[in-house]
């Protein structure tokens, strides 16, 4: 059975997403080297994000790469409050991408995700009518009672 991707296609869905969130680090400074302190950020005051991915692909979308997970999980990881996503494939693909974004979240963060909020058209963004939300907590911690703080 022939394959149903050419051998030189490559789908750039994920490192869009990848450079936005690049995007959002501060500039890199040479002379830092403080391992006790956290890597500033561009915009230290950023609890909450939404991001509408417009157009997505919901069939052939290859598994995201390590570079999603690296800045999501890593370099930006646990610093947000709410993360709102739609247009995310409900595919084992969009499944894995929605676990590595939810790594930006703090504990007890609220993942929300929604359906397509827009559709891209040659000259202009056509709003969409998806006001359905799908909400998560990522990583609620319930302590035991009999854990001991000391």
């Amino acid at each position: 059975e022939p394959p149903l991707i050419r051998g030189g296609f490559r789908c750039y869905a994920w490192s869009q997403i990848t450079d936005f969130l690049m995007a959002l680090r501060a500039p890199y400074d040479p002379n830092y080297k403080d391992k006790n302190t956290p890597r500033p950020r561009l915009l230290p005051g950023l609890l909450s994000l939404r991001l509408d991915l417009v157009n997505f692909s919901e069939t052939l979308l290859p598994f995201s790469g390590s570079e999603l997970h690296e800045v999501a999980s890593h370099e930006l990881g646990c610093t947000l409050n709410e993360l709102q996503v739609t247009g995310m494939p409900f595919d084992d693909a969009g499944m894995k991408a929605s676990a590595e974004l939810s790594g930006m979240l703090k504990d007890e963060g609220l993942y929300l995700d929604g359906s397509p909020s827009f559709v891209a058209h040659v000259k202009q963004l056509q709003p969409l009518s998806g006001k359905r939300w799908c909400a998560r907590v990522v990583r609620a911690f319930e302590g035991r009672e009999d854990d001991d703080d000391s």
